[in-house]
C-alpha cells in the first residue's frame, strides 16, 4: 500500500511536471508568434512609410517642375511683351521720323515756291481724355459736397424746429419746419407735424386767408401720410369751416369708421350731411350717436333742430329734446340746452321754466352757474327785460369777471340800450391788442362809427 501510494504520488508529480512543461511550451510558442506578428507589423509600417515618402518626393518633384515651367513661361511672356513693346516704339519712332522728314520736305518745297508752310495739327489724346475726366470728377465732388451741406442744414433746421416746438414757440417751429421740409420733402412725418402746427394757429376768429393756408398744408399732409388720423381730423375741421361739405363729410366718415365711439366725429358728420341736404342720412347719424352715447347732449339738439327747421316735424323734435332731459335727469346743461331749444322755437314759457330749474340746480356750482346766468340774460335781452338781464350778468361777472361769454353778452345788452361808447371801447381795445380778429367784431366797430357819423374811423376796421 505504501508502494502504491508512492507510485501514485510519483505519477501525480510526473503529470504536473508534464503539464508545466506543456504550458511553458505553449507560452514560448505564443511569445514567438507575437514577436513574429510585431516584426511583420513593423515591416508593413516601414513599407508604408517608404511608399508615402516616395509619393511625397514625387509630388514635390512634380510641383517644382510645374513651378519651373510656370517661371519659364512667365519669363517667355515678358520677353515677348518686351519685344512687342520695342517693336511698337520702333514703329512709332519710324513713323515720327517719316513725318518729320515729310514735314521738312514740305517746308523746303514751300520755301522754294514762296508759300507759307503750316504744320498740320495733331489731336492731343491726353488733353482730350484728361479734361472731360477732370470735369466729371469735379462735378461729382461738387454734388457730393452740396449733398453733405444740404443734409447738414436740414438736420440743423429739424433740431431747431423740434426745440421751438418743445418750448411752445409755434411760429418759430413753423418757420424752421418749413425750411426743413424744403430740404427733405420725403420726410412725411415732419411735414405732418408742420401741418398740425399750422392748424393749431387757426382759431374760430381766423381770417379766410389763414384758413385756406391751413387747408392747403393739411391736405398735402393727408395725401402724404394717409394713416395719420390727427392730420385727417384737423383737415376735416378746416374743410367744414371753409364750406367744403362733401370733402369734410368724407373725412369725418373715414375717421368714424376708425373710431366708431367718438361722438364728436358723428356730430360733425351729421352737420355736414345737413349742409349737403342729406337730411335722412343726418337723422340716422344723430340717432346712432345718441344710441351709443345717451349723455352726448349736442346730438339731441342737432337732431331736434334738424327735425324742426328742415323737416317741419315739431312734435318729433320736441320728443327728442324731451328725451335728452329724461335720459339725463341730473344734467344742468341738458336743461339749459332744452331751454335754448324752446326759446328758438318760441316756446317761451317752457324755456323760462327750464332756466328757473337750472338756476336752482346750479346754485352751488359756479362753473355751471355762469353759463346758466348768461343764457338767462340772453333770454331777458330778447324779451327786452334789460334790468333783469343786467342783474343776471352782474351775478355772472361777480363769479368770473374775465369770462368772454359774459363780456360779449354785456356788449349785446349795451347795444340794445344804445350805450355805444361802452361797446366801442372794449372792442377797439381787443382789436388793438390783437386779441380778436373776428370779422363780426370788426364790422360791429365799423357800424357803430358809421352810426356816430365818423367815416374815417369806420374805414379802418372795414379795411381789416
Amino acid at each position: 500500500a505504501a508502494r502504491a501510494a508512492e507510485l501514485a504520488a510519483q505519477q501525480e508529480a510526473a503529470r504536473e511536471a508534464a503539464q508545466r512543461a506543456a504550458e511553458l511550451a505553449a507560452l514560448e510558442a505564443a511569445q514567438r508568434a507575437a514577436r513574429q506578428q510585431a516584426e511583420l507589423a513593423a515591416q508593413e509600417a516601414a513599407l508604408r512609410a517608404a511608399q508615402e515618402a516616395a509619393q511625397e518626393a514625387s509630388r514635390q518633384a512634380a510641383l517644382e517642375a510645374a513651378q519651373r515651367a510656370a517661371r519659364e513661361a512667365e519669363a517667355a511672356r515678358r520677353a515677348e511683351a518686351d519685344r512687342i513693346a520695342r517693336a511698337i516704339r520702333a514703329a512709332k519712332a519710324a513713323k515720327a521720323a517719316r513725318a518729320a522728314k515729310a514735314a521738312r520736305l514740305a517746308q523746303r518745297a514751300a520755301e522754294r515756291t514762296g508759300l507759307e508752310y503750316r504744320r498740320p495739327k495733331r489731336l492731343n489724346l491726353k488733353v482730350a481724355i484728361g479734361v472731360p475726366v477732370t470735369v466729371a470728377v469735379l462735378t461729382i465732388a461738387v454734388v457730393v459736397v452740396h449733398a453733405f451741406q444740404v443734409t447738414r442744414t436740414a438736420e440743423l433746421m429739424l433740431a431747431k424746429a423740434e426745440q421751438a416746438a418743445q418750448q411752445g414757440n409755434k411760429e418759430e417751429a413753423i418757420r424752421f419746419y418749413t425750411h426743413y421740409v424744403n430740404y427733405a420733402p420725403k420726410d412725411y412725418p415732419a411735414f405732418s407735424k408742420l401741418a398740425l402746427l399750422v392748424a393749431d394757429r387757426v382759431r374760430a376768429t381766423s381770417p379766410p386767408r389763414q384758413l385756406l393756408e391751413a387747408f392747403n398744408v393739411l391736405e398735402r399732409a393727408a395725401q402724404q401720410d394717409p394713416e395719420n388720423m390727427e392730420v385727417l381730423r384737423r383737415l376735416a375741421d378746416v374743410c367744414q369751416r371753409i364750406g367744403r361739405w362733401q370733402q369734410a363729410a368724407s373725412h369725418w366718415q373715414r375717421i368714424l369708421e376708425r373710431f366708431p365711439k367718438d361722438s364728436d366725429v358723428g356730430l360733425r358728420l351729421g352737420q355736414c350731411q345737413i349742409q349737403m341736404e342729406k337730411y335722412r342720412e343726418a337723422i340716422a347719424t344723430f340717432e346712432h350717436v345718441i344710441a351709443r352715447d345717451p349723455e352726448y347732449l349736442q346730438a339731441y339738439v342737432a337732431l331736434a333742430d334738424l327735425l324742426r327747421e328742415k323737416l317741419q316735424d315739431q312734435d318729433r323734435a320736441d320728443s327728442w329734446i324731451n328725451q335728452m332731459v329724461a335720459r339725463n335727469p341730473k344734467s344742468i346743461k341738458a336743461l339749459v340746452e332744452r331751454a335754448r331749444y324752446f326759446h328758438r322755437s318760441k316756446q317761451l314759457n317752457a324755456a323760462t321754466e327750464d332756466i328757473r330749474r337750472a338756476l336752482e340746480m346750479a346754485a352751488q356750482k359756479p362753473d355751471i352757474l355762469v353759463e346758466v346766468l348768461v343764457t338767462a340774460a340772453e333770454f331777458a335781452i330778447d324779451n327786452k327785460a334789460y334790468e333783469e338781464a343786467s342783474d343776471y350778468l352782474d351775478r355772472a361777472q361777480a363769479l368770473y369777471p374775465d369770462n368772454e361769454a359774459v363780456q360779449r353778452t354785456r356788449m349785446v345788452l349795451n347795444l340794445s340800450l344804445g350805450k355805444t361808447a361802452e361797446v366801442l371801447q372794449p372792442l377797439e381795445k381787443r382789436i388793438r391788442e390783437q386779441q380778436s380778429s373776428d370779422a363780426m367784431d370788426l364790422l360791429t366797430v365799423a357800424d357803430l362809427h358809421l352810426k356816430n357819423g365818423d367815416l374815417k374811423k369806420a374805414a379802418k376796421p372795414s379795411k381789416r
